[in-house]
């Protein structure tokens, strides 16, 4: 208890000093004023995407479900999966709503390890697409991005993980066998069994790459929206460079919901395509208001849901 209250006091603490060194007072009142003022039409356009951004993932995680012979009905799915965008929010880590998925999803199976694999390869596709994307991105605006000093590390970091997750997984489908009794207990072994089962399926393969791919090109539009709503003049060209490697930044465990990374990320790629320090900010904070507003309309799901009630079978 102690560690982890440590731990959270840390990345407050994080997340407090980056806001301070990117932001400052008079940016960070700017910008609110700036949110404060929007055009709701567009902002609630920017909702909508993000709600059916969370449609279109609970399609990739019931593929995966199915190529294990689990039947979930999809809006139980969704429901989960709207419950999880609160405990995201509101829980001081970002995976405190995946394992609310896995306890709700296991009550549905009577293979645990199945439930619990699926999650590893929802999130394990979400991320190597958004990698994957990176990779792309750095190398085809190395310039843009501020050459060796800044496209290098990201092209180097993005690399290594787009080459090495094939190669690991290829490993460990050679290989896992062996590793049980050693290292990993017999109960980890399973669920990453299943986990690289459901993505190297065909199906899950397929729908799970491709699903994440339009996933990110939701979350591109649902920053567009965001910018017309703050009267932000963003190019399409500087949101499918900038949108994708500030949300990786953000997913580094090092503050809280990526507050303080998001904003110095916005602050320092939008600036590449002259967007101003206020207006970046404001944008950043426009982000993390959608991320609320979603995190709100499922806690009221989880609340109304009565499958928190439920007894596993």
């Amino acid at each position: 208890m102690a560690r982890a209250l440590l731990q959270l006091a840390l990345r407050l603490g994080v997340a407090a000093g980056l806001i301070w060194l990117f932001v400052g007072p008079a940016r960070l009142a700017e910008a609110c004023r700036l949110l404060i003022a929007c055009e709701p039409t567009p902002m609630i356009a920017a909702f909508l995407i993000a709600l059916v951004g969370i449609l279109v993932k609970t399609v990739k995680w019931q593929v995966f479900l199915g190529t294990q012979g689990v039947c979930v009905r999809y809006g139980k799915l969704f429901r989960f999966y709207m419950a999880s965008c609160f405990f995201n929010v509101f829980l001081p880590s970002s995976v405190g709503g995946d394992f609310k998925r896995m306890f709700d999803v296991a009550l549905d199976t009577p293979n645990r390890a199945t439930a619990v694999g699926s999650i590893l390869a929802d999130r394990g596709t979400g991320m190597y697409c958004l990698v994957a994307y990176c990779l792309i991105v750095a190398l085809l605006r190395w310039s843009k991005l501020g050459g060796l000093w800044v496209a290098g590390p990201i092209v180097l970091a993005t690399a290594a993980i787009t080459l090495g997750v094939p190669v690991g997984l290829w490993v460990f489908l050679r290989f896992g066998s062996r590793m049980a009794g050693g290292r990993l207990s017999g109960k980890v072994l399973r669920v990453l069994r299943s986990a690289a089962a459901q993505v190297t399926h065909p199906l899950g393969l397929v729908f799970g790459l491709a699903i994440s791919v339009v996933f990110l090109l939701l979350v591109n539009a649902m920053v567009w929206y965001l910018a017309q709503a703050l009267s932000i003049p963003l190019s399409w060209e500087a949101i499918y460079v900038s949108v994708p490697l500030v949300f990786a930044l953000a997913t580094l465990p090092i503050t809280i919901n990526g507050i303080g990374v998001r904003e110095g990320a916005f602050i320092y790629f939008l600036g590449r395509y002259g967007i101003a320090a206020e207006a970046a900010v404001a944008l950043s904070l426009g982000c993390l208001a959608l991320l609320i507003a979603l995190g709100l309309t499922g806690g009221v799901i989880f609340v109304a849901s009565p499958s928190q009630f439920r007894k596993p079978h």
